[in-house]
């Protein structure tokens, strides 16, 4: 296996020649989050600098779906499952598929650590390296979990994957104290694209999403799941002043979406919250909203705290993991305790009431989200590749 086949190289998008990588999802095809955002971002940027990149996930349907080259040099690939054994059966077509494609590529990075399983088995079997990207705070206390089948399940991690890859300080930590990835872990942030001139009107966009009347608008953008806190979110709004006029905009679906929705309606009020569920894009959102909040209990690192701020919106994030890492308190936006709904609630309504505060710290956000470049961290994403194609070269340093 030539050590250059991997050696990154910036230049147009082309079907490149050699073998590249397999970036393993394993969610549902078409599937909306910002893992799969982050992950679609990532294998473009690497194919930029001429990999072969296939992003590999589950078929709504029965046979294998391919979608060559096109997507800025990625190729996809969504395999078969049965819906009452999907982790088994996903993890037999990917074995299959990879064996038959085994020549076409040196490395599988899974994008989560239910995807590692797969990978890091499927790796073994065929003498590929696996790299393993662990998303949130949740997939570490789970490996952690002292059961058996977690105990089974991290000791599989630890004998096959080559890197276990933490996006915060915090979760570099928590891993360590699981002993989770040994002396093969590497810190590499989430990454996000400088936000672009907008393609339409900010005003028109505002009507279109929410009419004539609308007046400022306070976004979120995540999963509705208990552990993102969207509860603390209809708290806050209670307590807010002048709530009917403004609109507490909520993107994104999830398992509590109609029992949030149902609160929202208890607590009266009416219009000036929406939800919209999950977009494929949620650029049109950055681009009318006035402040961003994230009210998460836990938070690896945060692809839409990193798109608000690139977009140059003012962020209020709880005081919790990765968010530190990102958000300078006061300057780039606000960390907060979602607990006291009064505080959160008061330091929104002041944001909204600024506009020179406003802008100030969203300028300051935009440049704080320039640090977390995603060319840079495709650059770090293939000097880790290259390290681990070759063992004996050293892991680059991509910690901070």
């Amino acid at each position: 296996m030539p050590g250059d086949a991997l050696e990154p190289s910036r230049r147009p998008a082309t079907p490149p020649a050699g073998p590249g990588v397999v970036m393993l999802l394993a969610n549902l095809e078409g599937s909306v989050g910002g893992a799969q955002r982050q992950a679609g971002l990532l294998a473009r940027e690497v194919a930029l600098r001429g990999l072969r990149v296939v992003v590999v996930n589950q078929s709504a349907g029965l046979v294998t779906t391919h979608r060559p080259t096109g997507d800025g040099g990625v190729e996809r690939v969504a395999l078969p499952v049965a819906g009452w054994c999907a982790r088994s059966s996903f993890f037999v077509a990917f074995l299959l598929w990879a064996m038959v494609h085994r020549r076409h590529f040196h490395v599988i990075h899974a994008h989560s650590t239910s995807a590692g399983l797969t990978a890091g088995l499927v790796g073994a079997l065929l003498r590929k390296p696996v790299v393993v990207k662990v998303t949130g705070m949740q997939a570490v206390a789970a490996l952690a979990d002292p059961r058996p089948a977690w105990r089974l399940r991290r000791w599989i991690l630890n004998r096959t994957a080559a890197v276990v890859v933490s996006v915060s300080e915090e979760m570099m930590q928590a891993l360590s104290e699981a002993r989770i990835g040994g002396d093969r872990r590497a810190l590499i942030p989430n990454g996000v694209r400088a936000a672009g001139p907008a393609t339409e009107p900010r005003a028109e966009t505002k009507r279109a999403w929410l009419g004539e009347t609308a007046g400022p608008v306070v976004l979120y953008v995540g999963r509705l799941a208990e552990v993102k806190g969207v509860r603390a979110l209809l708290r806050m709004w209670g307590a807010m002043p002048r709530k009917d006029t403004a609109t507490l905009l909520v993107v994104g679906d999830g398992p509590l979406r109609l029992e949030l929705e149902g609160e929202a309606a208890a607590r009266g009020f009416g219009p000036s919250v929406r939800f919209l569920g999950s977009h494929p894009d949620v650029t049109p959102f950055y681009l009318i909203a006035d402040v961003f909040v994230l009210p998460s209990a836990t938070e690896g690192l945060s692809n839409a705290l990193l798109e608000a701020m690139a977009a140059g919106l003012p962020v209020v994030a709880s005081d919790v993991g990765g968010n530190r890492q990102v958000v300078e308190h006061g300057v780039s936006g606000f960390l907060v305790d979602w607990a006291d709904p009064g505080a959160s609630a008061r330091l929104v309504a002041r944001l909204l009431d600024d506009a020179e505060l406003r802008r100030r710290v969203g300028e300051a956000a935009g440049r704080r989200a320039g640090c977390f470049s995603i060319d840079a961290v495709a650059a770090r994403y293939c000097r880790l590749y290259q390290s681990v194609v070759s063992p004996h070269s050293p892991l680059p340093e991509v910690a901070g």
